[in-house]
């Protein structure tokens, strides 16, 4: 049990480690300085704040910082990053590790639970973590249909693949 008592390895444990490391990513990548610029509005000043934490993402994977929120959204959402590893290395001041190969990116991510993130924390708070979430599992049934059991195979259900 951590220091917490949350058993490592649950869906309890990974949703609070991603919530802290989000909340050390914000840290890390916004200013720490209240703005001083009086004449915006508190809106303006969450999106300077926001378009801020993007920039700084893609320069840590190597990107061009764009000019909007957008810009920056679109471009880290071409790379492949493990969130986990992408906050040890802006933590130890390393760079960044960006994974070219999908199937290896995939196969890393999966085969160690410390490796992965809860899906809804990683989407909160402005959702910085989700721009880096990538698909790494199949469709979950989607794109099948199921068909109902008729007489001869009553009990039995039938997936047909569409296409």
């Amino acid at each position: 049990m951590s220091s917490q008592d949350i058993a490592p390895h649950t869906a309890k444990y990974r949703q609070q480690r991603t919530m802290a490391i989000r909340h050390e990513i914000k840290f890390h990548y916004s200013s720490q300085e209240p703005a001083v610029d009086v004449s915006m509005s508190q809106l303006e000043r969450e999106q300077a704040q926001r378009l801020e934490v993007y920039r700084n993402m893609c320069r840590a994977v190597r990107l061009p910082a764009h000019g909007t929120e957008k810009d920056c959204v679109t471009a880290l959402r071409t790379v492949l990053v493990n969130i986990v590893d992408y906050i040890d290395a802006v933590r130890m001041e390393r760079p960044v590790e960006v994974w070219t190969d999908f199937a290896a990116f995939r196969d890393y991510t999966l085969y160690d639970d410390d490796k992965r993130f809860d899906l809804n924390e990683a989407k909160a708070d402005g959702g910085f973590l989700a721009v880096l979430l990538r698909k790494l599992r199949g469709s979950r049934g989607r794109g099948r249909k199921r068909k109902r059991a008729t007489e001869e195979g009553a009990g039995q259900v039938k997936r047909e693949r569409i296409e």
